[in-house]
């Protein structure tokens, strides 16, 4: 006869290390800036379309404080790594380019032992001269994922 038991535990080969990488070797996190965007491209999730009906563009913005409590979580979560990564997404992050530029400082502030390398995906059209300059001067890496059509 078959005892009605409860599993309690599984435990892998990697299972201790997975849990040192979960708590002191997080590499990078990506800011959702902003779910608002001043184009619609169609490979974008937000665009509304048949592909992702889940989700829409929307007049929401992060806050600073909820940015600084994603930083401070990973720094606490990468005490073991030298480098880490945080991106900027959205909507378009450019719209929240103060925002941006609060973190930036923050972290410098806060955490200057950390090599920290910044990365953006944006549509590149809000790019003017003052922000270039700022993302030269933080050496903000960009990528543009714009479908073009004929």
């Amino acid at each position: 006869m078959l005892e009605n038991t409860q599993l309690q535990e599984i435990r892998h080969g990697f299972t201790d290390l997975i849990e040192d990488y979960l708590e002191e070797r997080m590499e990078q996190l990506v800011l959702q800036v902003t779910q608002q965007c001043n184009l619609r491209c169609e490979y974008c999730t937000y665009t509304d379309n048949e592909k992702y009906n889940n989700r829409t563009h929307a007049n929401k913005f992060m806050s600073f404080y909820t940015a600084k409590r994603g930083i401070d979580f990973l720094m606490s979560h990468s005490k073991r790594l030298q480098k880490v990564m945080v991106g900027f997404y959205g909507g378009e992050p450019l719209l929240a380019i103060g925002l941006i530029q609060q973190v930036i400082a923050y972290i410098e502030e806060n955490y200057p032992e950390k090599d920290v390398s910044y990365a953006m995906t944006t549509n590149g059209t809000l790019l003017n001269k003052e922000i270039v300059n700022y993302l030269v001067e933080k050496d903000i890496i960009l990528t543009n994922v714009i479908k073009l059509k004929v």
